[in-house]
Formats: structure tokens, sequence, C-alpha cells
């Protein structure tokens, strides 16, 4: 099932990444795609998330206030649909009322996106409710955040107890479409006894979290973004408690996977694997390796040549997607 001669970090069969690229980096998926499909191999299965800014919006602080036109984004669909890309939207607010399903931008953003077989991430029961209910073919994932404001923080609903934790999982199967685990639980509970879950097919695991583990200020961390999901405002920027630490303690403390842990969750049925992405504002460089560095071996021959043809790859698709963007002006 393992290839050896192969480019990338992790070669099974059926494996689909879920990429932090949609209304923001998506040239660097662009640019991850291409150099795949000059390289002679199949391009990657990709979910690519994001969201501009709507009263729905969860996750990463936007980067996209104003509001978009169907053209715009139709022409953002289409690039990511025609790379083997799903749009997947982080509609992760967890503080959804019922007056907020109803709000005109976020529903014609809905009516596009169920046009290109969209993906949605959620928080809010209701609002995984009301999108089923739109589209009973939508397909829905159940937001970490949920499991994070379950088990973490002072308000936590229970102890990050393995057994609980597994129960509460398996409940979400039921109700979700895709089941997005927390880092911690798969790290040190799921590598050890995987087929405790009880359809690891739609589990998906985050294995690049760089956070302090079963930080109690994460669910905070997650409502301080939420305010700034509709418009830009000036307010105090949340510090992680990591930055506090000396730089050595800090790649100690978080429930980033191992290449080991990774390969054991892929031999026992694992098939979605997820990439966080918080860094630059921009698609760069720095963006693209960091994605890449998880996808790719950077190793022996490899290195400089793959390294090279994805900075090239990128400048290209910059500059696709830029005049791509100004055309629906």
């Amino acid at each position: 099932m393992f290839e050896n001669n192969t480019i990338f970090k992790y070669d099974v069969e059926n494996l689909e990444w879920t990429l932090p690229c949609q209304f923001q980096y998506e040239p660097v998926f662009g640019a991850i795609q291409n150099a795949i499909i000059e390289l002679g191999y199949e391009p990657l299965r990709a979910n690519v998330f994001g969201a501009p800014a709507t009263i729905w919006s969860g996750g990463r602080k936007p980067t996209i206030y104003r509001e978009l036109s169907n053209k715009e984004l139709e022409k953002r669909f289409e690039y990511i649909t025609s790379l083997n890309g799903i749009p997947t939207f982080t509609f992760s607010c967890t503080v959804v009322e019922k007056d907020h399903l109803y709000d005109k931008y976020a529903n014609r953003i809905l009516d596009v996106a169920f046009d290109f077989g969209a993906r949605f991430i959620i928080f809010s029961d209701m609002l995984r409710d009301y999108i089923k209910k739109r589209n009973p073919n939508a397909h829905t994932v159940s937001s970490v955040v949920k499991a994070i404001c379950h088990f973490q923080g002072p308000d936590r609903i229970e102890d990050p107890i393995p057994e609980l934790e597994t129960n509460y999982y398996n409940k979400l199967l039921k109700e979700y479409d895709t089941v997005v685990v927390r880092p911690e639980y798969s790290k040190s509970v799921l590598v050890k006894n995987p087929y405790i879950l009880d359809d690891l097919s739609r589990i998906e695991v985050m294995i690049n979290q760089l956070c302090v583990s079963s930080c109690v200020n994460a669910p905070l961390h997650s409502k301080t973004l939420e305010k700034m999901r509709v418009k830009p405002k000036r307010m105090d920027e949340f510090i992680c408690p990591k930055h506090k630490m000396p730089l050595h303690l800090q790649y100690r403390t978080n429930s980033s996977h191992t290449t080991q842990d990774t390969m054991a969750l892929l031999k026992a049925g694992i098939r979605n694997l997820k990439l966080q992405g918080r860094g630059e504002p921009v698609a760069n460089f720095t963006t693209i390796l960091a994605l890449s560095s998880q996808i790719f071996r950077f190793d022996g021959a490899n290195n400089l040549f793959v390294r090279s043809l994805l900075k090239e790859k990128l400048d290209i698709e910059l500059e696709h997607f830029e005049k791509l963007i100004k055309d629906c002006e």
C-alpha cells in the first residue's frame, strides 16, 4: 500500500486532504496541484476550506470583508474545482442565532456554493439543520471547535476522558457526514487504539496543530476571532499562552502529529488529513512551504527540485489568480 519511491510524504490510496486555501491561499492550492500534475502524479483529492466575513463564519480571522459578487464566487469555485478541489466553508461560528439563518449575504453564498458541491464545516446544530433543509445532499462537517468547546476551557461540558470523548465522536458520526476530532485525542488515544470509533473513513485528523495541547484558553481564542467575522474591529488581540514559553518548550507542548503518528492512523483506515493555516495573511513562498512540508517528502534529491518547482508554479498562479479576480470587477 505504501510506496518508497514517491514525492509524497504519505502515499496511500484514497487519501483526502483538507487544506486552508479558500478565500486566502487559492494560488497556493493551484501551485501544489499543478506541480504534482507536472511531476506525473494524480492531483490531490482536496477539500479547500475558508470563508469570507459573514455572520456564519468562524475559524481564522477573515481576510475578505467586502461583499463578494456571485461572479467572483463562481470564478473562485471554478478555479478550485478545476484543480480537483471541493469548496469547503468554515461556517463554524459558535454564536449563530435563529435570525442569523436568514442573512441575505450568507444565503446568497450558500446558493452559489450548492451549485459547486460545496462542503460546510459547522459548529451550530441549528445551522446544520438549516443547510440540510435547504439542500439534503449538502455535506456537513462537525468542526473541531465543537469538540474544543466541549472538552476544553473553564466552561467545558465534559472532562476530556478518553471514553467520554470517544462516545462524543461516535454520537457526532450519526449527525454529521464527517467529524473532526481534537488533535490531542487523535495523538494520544486514536493512535494507540483507532478501532474504538465507529467509522474511521469519516473521521478527519488535524496533523499540524501547533497550539498548546488541551489549552484552556482555546474556546476563548475562537470566540475572540469570531468577533472580527463581520467587519474589522480595533480590539486587543488574543495572546496565545505558548508565546510566553521558550521556543523549545512550545514544540514539546503542542499536539502536532509525527510522521509515525500519522502513518499509524493511515494504516488503521483514517483517510482524511487536515492542515491548519494561520500564518501569513497573503499567499507567498513561506505559506506554500509550510503546507507542502506536510504533503511532500523534502529529503534527498526531492528537496531542492520540488521546492524550486513549487516556487515556479506559485509565481504563475499568483499572476493568473490576480487576473481572474480582477476580471470580476
